[in-house]
């Protein structure tokens, strides 16, 4: 009997137990969802609890899961939780499987981050050349009308000689604009009537502009590159065996205080260019077009920001997890396609095909009616 009665005091203090970490992982997910409402110049931590959106959704998924099944009441409170953030899942996720004909000429779109043609991730000579030959083969492979390109720059300009040769007479984007920090790019097969630049204050990041005459329309195309993190080689420590197992000593603390320096001032610069650049698309007087690296997932205040009135290629037309950055960090999602209300959105791709530390992602679109005619 006594045995009994400890086993099922054992038993109540575990399921008790799992429920203090629900909730802390319930608070921790909501935290996320209040993400993207809040500048992080007003609290950081929230932008930080974000990035780990997805592996937060996971573990109050499985314990509502696990709480159905044991027909528990602590299922509610996952269930809530969940509900309340629902729209954020389908900015990660998409359902969309299957595409639309546009009933006139389409413009198929491609954003890509080339990572300076691996001049910064590869020392030997023929292994660059070997590298960016396979980016722009990978560009290749869809059909493009307007190329939004970022870190654009090869090693020399004999490299970038040859891209912007290869772009032309392989691709036939005979119109091209080039500049703004961080080497960002527009190239299209229509004629370009005016450009402009637009600059970050204590940033290489930037974004530029190209007015472009498609058809009896202009159109205005933006490429931008917010706020790089630049965590260089300490990618490879986050998830490092040995500074998880040694998290009590100093050099592995002075380790993870100078990766969430680097994250908190990435995000401080991530809010002040967000606010910069939505504000110029909002006056922009053409329908208009916005891709690029934000190098900021879904449920920041930089893709509210950004995002504004324009619609999401990827929730309107992607399918599955739309992860974009080919590094070791897993479903990040911060290579975006934005189209203003004008805009039919056809298809969209995240093309899983890369030598750069980014997917190239593909859309294609078209003028509504109302607008050609």
């Amino acid at each position: 009997l006594q045995i009994q009665k400890m086993l099922r005091w054992l038993k109540g203090t575990i399921i008790k137990l799992l429920f203090v970490f629900n909730i802390i992982a319930g608070v921790l997910l909501l935290c996320a969802y209040s993400a993207s409402f809040t500048p992080p110049s007003q609290l950081y931590i929230l932008a930080l609890i974000a990035v780990g959106y997805p592996i937060l959704l996971l573990i109050n998924f499985i314990f509502a899961i696990w709480w159905l099944y044991k027909r528990k009441r602590y299922f509610y409170f996952s269930a809530i939780i969940l509900i309340l953030g629902f729209n954020h899942f389908f900015n990660f996720f998409g359902f969309s499987f299957y595409s639309s004909e546009a009933k006139g000429e389409s413009v198929r779109l491609m954003s890509y981050n080339v990572r300076y043609f691996n001049a910064t991730a590869i020392l030997g000579e023929e292994d660059l050349k070997t590298a960016q030959q396979e980016i722009l083969n990978t560009i290749q492979e869809k059909p493009v009308d307007i190329f939004c390109g970022q870190e654009f720059t090869g090693k020399t300009k004999r490299y970038n000689k040859i891209t912007r040769q290869f772009l032309r007479k392989e691709m036939g984007l005979n119109y091209h604009y080039e500049g703004g920090g961080s080497s960002l790019a527009i190239y299209s097969k229509y004629p370009i009537i005016k450009t402009g630049t637009i600059d970050f204050d204590g940033s290489y990041n930037g974004a530029i502009y190209a007015d472009i005459k498609y058809g009896k329309q202009t159109i205005r195309v933006y490429s931008f590159h917010l706020q790089s993190i630049r965590l260089g080689g300490d990618e490879d420590e986050l998830f490092n065996k040995e500074n998880i197992s040694s998290l009590g000593k100093g050099s592995t603390q002075k380790k993870y205080r100078r990766i969430g320096s680097k994250l908190k001032r990435a995000f401080l610069l991530r809010e002040e260019q967000a606010n910069f650049i939505s504000e110029h698309i909002t006056d922009s007087p053409y329908p208009t077009l916005v891709c690029g690296d934000m190098n900021d997932t879904p449920i920041s205040y930089a893709y509210r920001k950004l995002s504004g009135e324009l619609k999401d290629a990827f929730c309107e037309r992607g399918g599955g997890f739309g992860s974009t950055y080919a590094g070791s960090l897993p479903f990040l999602r911060i290579d975006y396609t934005f189209c203003s209300s004008e805009w039919a959105i056809h298809t969209f791709e995240v093309h899983r095909k890369t030598t750069s530390d980014h997917y190239p992602i593909h859309t294609e679109i078209s003028l509504k009616d109302e607008i050609i005619n």
